[in-house]
């Protein structure tokens, strides 16, 4: 068997699907001639490319690898349909970096901190709310530089010649409730005295967080009551205020009206960091160190900007250095 453009697309969808349920139905076929087909691309490439690990599937090492290529064979593959000889040739576009981050308020303020140390070149930054998606990409050539979350003791699993600085070391968990909660006043909240609560989670299916959260609750002898899943911070926000429950919440995080934001105690296994990660050589390479500089100072700032967050990192003076 040959390798096609169809056997490529497939096995991007069941990277970014991460379930063979979800990248079946995006395809439009049976779960089972997904698998069969899959059998046969790993037979030609000769290497497994996912592990079926429960709840979905997982690229392995070679994997990464393949579904990298797969990306850029199938991007200019879009390309020449567009291509004819007889049609004149655009000019070619100048240089754009090309930022990400999980949803955060820092982005923003890096963003104009970049465009403003390199004026002729183009900046695009953009959220993603799977930090699994955006290693993806970078590592494929469509992102170039992302912020990047994850939880401390697991980290992301990055493909070969990603490089990564750390910006934070410790993002501690926060929690937004509504305004009327009886835990409310505290300046701090323990996740134990929340065993009753109903929460909100991200609807993200992958989001590593949602494991780490579960057994953090497991360690305090409780199952947390999941009411709603949303898919971003603002509709999170819609369902507490409405006294929907509690949810987790980022440093960075504003409170919307009817919902205060707390410290979350009890909870050193949700602890996250951020990291700044790119791939050398993909024209970033000389403003890494400023871009560095950049987002550290956007994350500080922020936070100074947040009341819970500043009185946490008042607090913690080791946590952020220089703060």
């Amino acid at each position: 068997m040959d390798i096609e453009f169809r056997h490529l697309r497939l096995v991007v969808e069941l990277a970014d699907a991460g379930s063979t349920a979800r990248a079946a139905a995006r395809l439009g076929m049976a779960q089972a001639a997904l698998a069969a087909q899959l059998g046969r691309i790993e037979a030609r490439l000769g290497g497994q490319l996912f592990r079926h690990d429960a709840p979905g599937v997982a690229l392995t090492e070679f994997g990464e690898v393949v579904v990298a290529k797969a990306r850029l064979i199938l991007s200019d593959a879009r390309e020449l349909r567009g291509f004819h000889p007889d049609r004149p040739r655009p000019e070619r576009a100048p240089p754009r970096l090309r930022l990400a981050s999980y949803p955060s308020s820092p982005l923003t303020a890096l963003a104009r901190g970049v465009r403003a140390l390199r004026p002729d070149t183009g900046i695009t930054a953009s959220t993603e709310i799977s930090c699994g998606r955006m290693v993806d990409l970078l590592a494929a050539g469509e992102l170039d530089v992302v912020l990047l979350r994850e939880i401390i003791g697991n980290p992301l699993p990055l493909p070969r010649g990603v490089r990564t600085r750390v910006l934070l070391p410790t993002d501690p968990p926060f929690i937004g409730l509504p305004a009327d909660h009886p835990l409310a006043d505290l300046p701090e909240v323990p996740l134990a005295a929340l065993a009753d609560a109903e929460w909100i989670l991200s609807a993200d299916p992958d989001d590593p967080l949602i494991p780490a959260f579960l057994a953090c609750c497991a360690r305090h002898g409780f199952t947390p009551d999941v009411t709603a899943r949303a898919g971003d911070s603002g509709h999170m926000a819609e369902f507490v205020a409405a006294g929907n429950g509690a949810c987790l919440v980022a440093a960075s995080s504003t409170p919307s009206p009817g919902v205060v934001i707390r410290a979350l105690t009890g909870a050193e296994g949700i602890h996250r960091r951020w990291l700044l990660a790119w791939r050398p050589g993909r024209g970033a390479d000389d403003l890494i160190d400023a871009i560095h500089r950049l987002a550290i100072t956007a994350f500080r700032d922020c936070y100074r900007r947040c009341e819970h967050a500043r009185s946490w990192f008042a607090a913690h003076p080791g946590v952020f250095p220089g703060f």
